[in-house]
C-alpha cells in the first residue's frame, strides 16, 4: 500500500507540474507504519564463496556491488563513459538524491571491468556496462542473485537480497577503521544519521558474529580472481 501510495503521489505531482491539476490531493498523506526488517550482512567467507561460484556474466556486477556499496539502481545505470580504468575512478549517478560521485576503483573491480572491456572491444561510451543474459541492461537482478546464492550454498539464509551487498560493504568499511563521514560520502547518503545506523551495528558483540570465522590472513593467501583484500 505504501508503494502504491508513493507511486500515486508522484503521478499527481507530475499532473500538477503539467497544469492538469491545481493541487495534489494526496500530498501529506501519511504512510502506514512498517515493521523494520533486520539488516543482513555477509561474512567474508560468504563473500568469497559468492565471487568464486556466481555465474560469470553476473560476476562483474556482483564484484562492483560488494566493493563499492552502491545501490542496484546506480550500478545498472553505469555506462562505459563512466568508467576510468586509467585513473581508477568510477562515476556514479545517485538517482535517489539526484547527485553524482566519483568513486575509487578497488583493484578487484578494475580487474573485472578490464576483462569485461576486452570481451566487448566494440562497446561505445554510451553502452551499459553490465548486461543480462539477453544482452540488455540489467533491470531485475533477482534471478542472477538467487543463482549466485545457490552456487555459493547460502540460499537457505533468510533475508539475503542484492541490497545485502550494500549493508555488508558498510559493515566491513567501519570494522576496518573507516570513518562514518567517509562512509556517508561513499554510500551517497544525504544525512549522517542514516549512515550512523551501520556504526551502531558494528558493536563488539555483533561484530564477533559478523566476522566469524575467516581471518584476513586466510583471505590474503587466496588473492586470485576473488581478490578479497579487506580494505574495502
Amino acid at each position: 500500500l505504501n508503494a502504491d501510495l508513493q507511486c500515486l503521489v508522484r503521478i499527481l505531482n507530475e499532473a500538477v507540474l503539467d497544469g492538469h491539476l491545481a493541487t495534489n490531493m494526496l500530498a501529506g498523506t501519511r504512510k502506514l507504519r512498517e515493521p523494520k526488517r533486520p539488516r543482513r550482512y555477509l561474512s567474508l567467507d560468504e563473500i568469497e564463496r559468492l565471487l568464486a561460484n556466481c555465474p560469470q556474466r553476473f560476476k562483474p556486477l556482483l564484484t562492483t556491488a560488494i566493493f563499492t556499496g552502491c545501490r542496484k539502481s546506480e550500478l545498472v545505470a553505469i555506462r562505459w563513459h563512466d568508467v576510468d580504468l586509467d585513473g581508477m575512478k568510477l562515476t556514479i549517478f545517485r538517482s535517489k538524491t539526484g547527485s553524482s560521485d566519483r568513486l575509487d576503483l578497488h583493484p578487484a573491480v578494475a580487474k573485472e571491468l578490464t576483462r569485461l572491456r576486452k570481451r566487448r572491444p566494440d562497446a561505445k561510451g554510451d553502452d551499459h556496462v553490465f548486461l543480462s543474459t539477453h544482452g540488455t541492461a540489467f533491470v531485475d537482478v533477482r534471478k542472477s542473485w538467487n543463482a549466485a546464492l545457490r552456487a555459493a550454498g547460502i540460499e537457505q539464509r533468510p533475508g539475503l537480497t542484492f541490497h545485502t551487498t550494500r549493508h555488508s560493504f558498510s559493515c566491513w568499511f567501519l570494522s576496518n577503521g573507516g570513518a562514518v563521514t567517509d562512509l556517508m560520502q561513499q554510500l551517497g547518503h544525504s544525512k549522517l544519521e542514516t549512515t550512523q545506523i551501520y556504526a551502531a551495528a558494528v558493536s563488539e558483540r555483533r561484530r564477533a558474529t559478523v566476522m566469524a570465522p575467516v581471518s584476513y590472513t586466510h583471505l590474503r593467501a587466496h588473492e586470485t580472481d576473488s581478490y578479497l583484500v579487506c580494505r574495502l
